[in-house]
């Protein structure tokens, strides 16, 4: 009791209303996570989703995430659907004081010298991990810079969930913590918890970590995966539980810690049962892409085409139209507008901003064909994808055979193509345009439920009541 006196409970940012009439959780379950409600991000949607069917089956779930109010942009709506009982904890953010410090000279700087011209407008967006050993570009020590600040001002926001964590467990008793990423430094958090409360740490890991196969350019630098690898070590060597989202990311992590195979294992992502918004027929072939244009989703093979299917069909925007949404306004430093003109669809492109999430699920339901944009990172599939197969519209997937998207879909109706084929792509384009104009309608990818989240929930909670079990005993 003296503990719980000196060290008083953190107090939420929110709490949802408990089940009517329900008992008190027999299990309780701290999560750490970056991204969760009324965060917009993507990232969130995992874990705003399991946490429902753990509480049906009695768990309480309290989450420790980022600094809320502090979020560019928010969906407030989506915290009156969360799993009852759920308490969410916000942990303030910083950055390093070098990062401040610099941030400041080169304020000062521009003062001073003004900016003649952009001598970044021709770099990369991003780096493939096979293109951090070439020679130095001029920008090694930057990258390497940017890569110790990107790794310290994640731990800055991780010291701080840990702390309200630990706190938590002075005044809660909890059964399990969970950490989950990325960003990755919310597992360090989750185990500084789980070992300053002796319980047992389960890792879910919705990207790798040292398993990226790229990086954002500010920080491609080998130094990355030098300073994560000690934080990794440290997780996969205290965790009961280390969740992959693919078959692939679970084989390569078992090669990077064959010690702990037994603990890694797969539990992939899922398509959720909420009701879908209907969507009135407009008659025209739409292609559309919700998400983010980010590192290696580039439009511009996709674009070259379909460049080619409006050619050879002379079609017009009235026929036909290209729609994204989200943050797709550039990519290597040239904007999206600019690449469509390039390629010569610029007049069938629009373009909107980021909206919320059910503002983006009326946006899919409208569309004839939904694009996916590649990666190539062969070892995740991007959460999209699970949403996309909900939809009564043809798929369009870009994904090399040898990538995890690939292996998830094989055996679908969805149209997966190497993104470097621009004559597959324009055929499998013609084709659904003609399907399109002749009256045929597509139905659902994942119409037969092999996608529900529901059974990967099922799986998880298996492995947690296997953990907890031995725990107690």
């Amino acid at each position: 009791m003296t503990n719980v006196a000196r060290h008083p409970s953190p107090q939420p940012f929110f709490a949802s209303p408990s089940a009517e009439g329900g008992a008190d959780p027999a299990r309780r379950l701290l999560l750490v996570t970056y991204h969760f409600p009324p965060d917009r991000a993507v990232g969130g949607l995992r874990w705003e989703q399991l946490s429902r069917y753990f509480a049906a089956k009695g768990w309480a779930v309290d989450v420790i995430t980022r600094d809320l109010n502090r979020l560019g942009a928010r969906d407030d709506r989506r915290l009156s659907a969360l799993a009852p009982g759920l308490r969410i904890f916000a942990a303030p953010e910083g950055e390093p004081l070098s990062a401040r410090a610099e941030r400041f000279a080169i304020r000062l700087f521009r003062r001073i010298v003004p900016r003649r011209a952009d001598h970044n407008a021709g770099v990369k967006g991003s780096l493939n991990r096979t293109e951090l050993a070439r020679p130095s570009d001029g920008r090694r020590l930057l990258r390497a810079h940017g890569a110790w600040i990107s790794i310290a001002t994640e731990k800055i926001w991780a010291l701080a969930a840990a702390r309200i964590g630990i706190a938590l467990t002075r005044s809660c008793r909890y059964n399990l913590v969970v950490g989950c990423g990325p960003p990755h430094m919310a597992h360090e958090a989750a185990r500084r918890i789980a070992k300053t409360a002796r319980l047992p740490l389960v890792v879910d890991l919705r990207d790798p970590w040292s398993g990226l196969e790229r990086l954002p350019d500010d920080h491609a630098s080998p130094l990355y995966f030098t300073l994560l690898e000690r934080y990794e070590r440290a997780f996969v060597r205290d965790a009961k539980l280390i969740v992959m989202n693919t078959d692939r990311a679970r084989d390569d992590m078992r090669k990077r810690y064959p010690e702990a195979a037994d603990r890694i294992v797969v539990v992939r992502n899922g398509s959720d049962d909420e009701p879908l918004p209907s969507a009135t027929p407009t008659g025209k072939f739409t292609i559309r892409f919700a998400g983010s244009i980010c590192l290696d989703r580039d439009p511009t093979m996709f674009f070259r085409a379909a460049s080619r299917v409006v050619r050879r069909l002379d079609l017009t925007p009235v026929d036909f139209a290209i729609e994204f949404v989200g943050a797709v306004d550039e990519i290597g430093g040239r904007t999206v507008v600019q690449i469509a003109t390039e390629e010569g669809v610029a007049d069938f492109l629009e373009v909107g901003g980021s909206v919320p999430r059910d503002a983006a699920m009326r946006f899919l339901a409208g569309g004839t064909v939904l694009l996916n944009l590649p990666q190539d990172s062969d070892l995740c599939v991007p959460a999209k994808i699970f949403e996309y197969v909900r939809f009564n519209a043809w798929m369009l997937v870009l994904a090399s055979d040898a990538s995890a998207t690939a292996d998830t879909l094989r055996g679908t109706t969805a149209d997966i193509v190497d993104p470097n084929d621009i004559e597959a792509m324009a055929t499998i384009i013609e084709r659904r345009y003609t399907q399109h104009a002749h009256g045929e309608r597509p139905v659902a990818v994942g119409h037969d439920g092999r996608f529900d989240r529901a059974h990967q929930a099922h799986v998880l909670l298996d492995y947690v009541g296997s953990i907890v079990g031995q725990s107690s005993r």
